[in-house]
Formats: C-alpha cells, structure tokens, sequence
C-alpha cells in the first residue's frame, strides 16, 4: 500500500474580490490507488465534519503520494577537512 495526502481546497475571495485557492484540511491515507485514497479521505472529511458531502464545504480535492520513509535520503554531512600544514620555511 502506498501512502497518500489527500487535500480538500476551497476557492475563496479576498477583501478585494481576487480569487484565491485555500486547503481546508489535509488528510493523510494508505490506499492502493489516488482514486481509492480520495474515496477514504471524502468519507474521513465526511464524519469529521459532519456533513453527508464533501463538497459543501471544499471545491475540489486532490491525491498526491507521499514518499516511503526509507525512500528518503539522510541529510548529507560535509566530508572532514583535512588537518591544515603550517605554511613557512622548514
């Protein structure tokens, strides 16, 4: 299974009238597919609300993956220096 955020956006506009696209919530699911992780998180968005559709309360709703945890590269640590020689005559 793969793990999926699954955004609820909101289109909104501002004092000024421009428009303007805002996450609602974010909600974080394992599925086997994007649509199956939708399908999880609108019910999830659903009961958490307390509302019998998803779209009272968001415009839209997209599924990205996450990447694995092991997928996920340690930071790199610079390499040692090497001791530094005293410059003069010798």
């Amino acid at each position: 299974m793969l793990q999926f955020e699954v955004r609820f956006l909101k289109d909104i506009c501002d004092s000024t009238g421009h428009p303007h696209t805002v996450v609602q919530r974010a909600v974080r699911v394992d599925a086997g597919t994007p649509d199956e992780a939708l399908v999880m998180a609108q019910a999830l968005f659903c009961a958490s609300e307390r509302i019998s559709n998803w779209t009272i309360r968001a415009s839209a709703c997209d599924a990205r993956p996450l990447a694995p945890v092991a997928a996920i590269a340690p930071p790199v640590r610079p390499a040692a220096r090497p001791p530094r020689r005293a410059s003069g005559p010798r």
